[in-house]
């Protein structure tokens, strides 16, 4: 799978270099907030393999965040900020506070105020726009099969070409029905010659993918309870992502939130996240000069240690240690100190949780020759 990743990778570093007429290599990666440390490892090595330099990793709602910080114009009150980013295959939320910070919290005897944001909560839910063009094209697969003509034939369902061409004119027609309240579908030849044609209304679409629409709101219920926030805490709501183009997306979001939430569209939900990660990459290169806007968020899954005595089976009384090392959301960048007396080999891992709250071990040291370390010679 890296390799695969990596030969997309360098493709776009490709049209990059052609682009900038430069040969670029370092690059800030945007991932989902649900991307654990085994993916990013994976990640990483797919970056190294495209011939390119990982600086960073930033969830994408926090890149979106960071461009949103840049341009904020009212740096005098806290800011709540809600961005609910419906893509092609996940949808991600994200609470994130925005305020003014001293600077002289980080070292600077001038003691300015720059624009500082904190990302309280993500989640996310295993919806998005491919989804509903999968629903639609499922239902023309079965309008299709059921015609009289077609009886006895092979069904269009468990044929991968006929599914690709209707998944792409189902994507189609959920564009046209998002500015219209019905369309044609016509496909040529799907099955044995055999054309498709269908009208799909808007309100056939939106029953299709009911239960699909039904998921769009549960994870701004998840960083509400998480953050012990209400609706009426949120400043506004901004979106991002093709996804929210549907119009019974915007309408179930609106519903949701009522009148006292604004439900905006103040950035370019295509190129936010792209606008923001660039910014980030600028300010971690030594040829930019830009201005701070402090950014604070971390990992969404705990960091947990092991340690085990490498032979302490053996032993009358086993050692172990266990501890979390880093909490859900701790910042980036910060260091732990653990300490503990034991004079014998050690096995230590690190591990955390995955989406599904599973244990991933994502580290394992194996720590010889402590015995000596440990000895203390007088002369």
């Amino acid at each position: 799978m890296e390799e695969l990743v990596g030969m997309y990778i360098k493709h776009a570093k490709i049209l990059a270099d052609k682009q900038t007429n430069m040969n670029i290599r370092d690059v800030v990666v945007t991932v989902p907030p649900f991307y654990g440390i085994p993916e990013r490892v994976a990640l990483a090595e797919a970056v190294t393999l495209a011939s390119l330099k990982p600086l960073a990793f930033v969830h994408e709602n926090t890149a979106a965040a960071l461009y949103y910080a840049i341009e904020r114009k009212d740096e005098n009150k806290t800011h709540t900020v809600l961005f609910y980013n419906l893509g092609s295959t996940s949808l991600k939320v994200t609470l994130v506070e925005f305020t003014m910070e001293n600077s002289t919290e980080r070292g600077d005897p001038k003691g300015k105020k720059y624009e500082s944001f904190t990302v309280l909560a993500d989640a996310w839910e295993d919806v998005g726009g491919y989804q509903f063009d999968l629903n639609l094209a499922n239902w023309l697969a079965d309008e299709y099969d059921n015609q009289p003509s077609r009886k006895g034939k092979a069904r269009s369902r468990d044929s991968p070409a006929a599914m690709a061409k209707l998944i792409k004119e189902a994507n189609r027609a959920k564009e046209v029905l998002s500015a219209n309240k019905e369309t044609s579908v016509y496909v040529e030849a799907l099955m044995d010659d055999r054309d498709l044609k269908a009208t799909v209304l808007r309100s056939k679409f939106e029953e299709i993918n009911q239960a699909a629409f039904d998921r769009l709101t549960v994870p701004i219920q998840k960083v509400l309870d998480a953050t012990g926030k209400k609706l009426s805490d949120i400043d506004v709501i901004e979106v991002l992502g093709g996804g929210v183009r549907v119009p019974k997306v915007q309408q179930i979001l609106q519903d949701f939130v009522g009148t006292q939430t604004e439900v905006g569209a103040h950035m370019n939900g295509d190129e936010a996240m792209a606008l923001g990660t660039s910014f980030h990459a600028a300010s971690m290169s030594a040829s930019f000069k830009t201005r701070p806007v402090y950014m604070h968020d971390g990992n969404n899954f705990p960091i947990y240690m092991t340690i085990r005595g490498a032979n302490s089976q053996e032993e009358a009384e086993p050692f172990e240690k266990n501890t979390t090392l880093f909490a859900a959301k701790e910042q980036y960048g910060s260091k732990k100190a653990f300490t503990f007396t034991y004079d014998k080999d050690l096995d230590v891992y690190l591990y955390t949780k995955d989406a599904n709250g599973n244990d991933e071990i994502f580290v394992t040291y194996h720590i010889n020759n402590t015995n000596e370390l440990a000895e203390v010679k007088y002369e």
